[in-house]
């Protein structure tokens, strides 16, 4: 069966998750301007959806009222591909074939959660698929969670993609934050500037959990998972740009790439995931990324000697353990995660 090596394992999140962590909302969202709305609600397993969608901009808002996480892969077909098609591509081993074309789509909101995706689709046949995994293992997909859909032409040119307030870049292998995230509703444009596909998988945990506990529990799954679907998009080519709207509350947040690569290896192996958290009230920093300077008081509270607006000189030292997690120290405000070995000199951002 092609999958996403341990992704199609699961694109992580199982069954089951942690109890406490609010579900995924946008409660702030705004249908854009031009947009096809499609609603799309997950059970399991299947999805209640539009068997004909009009080309141009359109939003997937994902309903998540199953009980276990599910996400929405929307794939355009070649011409002549049908679903049966498709199926016998799942039943095969290997790497997904070049005539599937992943163009994205709402990411886990987690069960009785809401996410949403914007883009624009070009007419044609295409399927929506789910490939998280049920409690046997399987991938969703295999026990029947795909919907064929067709996209019909439309006259005139599509609205454009609605305005962003910030934006998150794909790349092999990193995210990239415009700017840091605070509490509150956002409208993200993700664009995939990589040379392979890539994907964003969105996390909310507890205080003490983060993505080396999902990376290892997708390894070998048992228990609860140690985390929360929060939204994102599912997989894309490299170029595509797509806009979600999110509702950030306050806590810790992990950013996830799960896509295979050429070796097999999904794409966290090789470094691209981020951890960040969101507080309440004001960003640490404020005004434009050039005039972003703490207070007296606010470099009296930080971890390192404060240098210049873009010079930092980290002290790892005991006394900054409380801003170390497994080996790692966190940046509050320019919510970046780096080694502590490599934080004893001056890092430019």
């Amino acid at each position: 069966m092609f999958n996403r090596s341990i992704l199609g394992a699961g694109v992580l999140l199982a069954a089951v998750f942690v109890p406490g962590l609010a579900v995924a909302h946008a409660t702030g969202f705004v249908a854009p301007p031009g947009s096809h709305v499609v609603t799309v609600v997950a059970h399991e397993y299947s999805f209640t959806m539009p068997a004909s969608i009009p080309a141009g901009l359109t939003t997937f808002v994902l309903k998540d009222e199953g009980r276990q996480e599910h996400h929405l892969e929307v794939m355009k077909l070649d011409d002549g591909k049908t679903l049966a098609d498709v199926m016998a591509a799942f039943a095969r081993p290997g790497p997904p074939p070049t005539w599937m074309h992943p163009v994205g789509g709402p990411n886990t909101p987690g069960p009785g959660g809401e996410s949403n995706a914007t883009l624009v689709l070009q007419p044609g046949h295409y399927v929506a698929f789910c490939v998280i995994p049920a409690p046997d293992g399987k991938p969703h997909v295999m026990h029947g969670m795909i919907t064929p859909f067709t996209v019909t032409p439309s006259k005139g040119a599509p609205a454009p993609l609605p305005k962003a307030d910030t934006t998150i870049t794909l790349r092999d292998y990193a995210f990239k934050l415009s700017r840091p995230l605070t509490a509150g509703h956002h409208v993200i444009e993700v664009i995939n500037a990589g040379h392979q596909p890539h994907e964003m998988t969105m996390v909310r945990y507890p205080p003490n959990l983060g993505n080396r506990d999902l990376e290892a529990w997708v390894e070998k799954p048992h228990g609860a998972m140690p985390g929360h679907g929060a939204g994102g998009i599912t997989d894309v080519l490299p170029g595509a740009r797509v806009v979600i709207q999110v509702d950030m509350k306050p806590g810790k947040y992990g950013l996830i790439c799960f896509t295979p690569g050429p070796d097999g290896k999904p794409h966290f192996m090789h470094g691209m995931q981020r951890e960040f958290v969101v507080r309440s009230g004001k960003s640490l920093y404020s005004g434009s990324r050039s005039s972003r300077q703490p207070s007296a008081s606010q470099r009296r509270m930080l971890p390192w000697s404060y240098q210049s607006p873009r010079t930092m000189r980290v002290n790892c030292s005991p006394s900054a353990v409380k801003w170390c997690v497994s080996g790692r120290c966190v940046w509050p405000w320019i919510m970046r995660v780096t080694p502590c070995s490599r934080m004893s000199a001056s890092t430019a951002f």
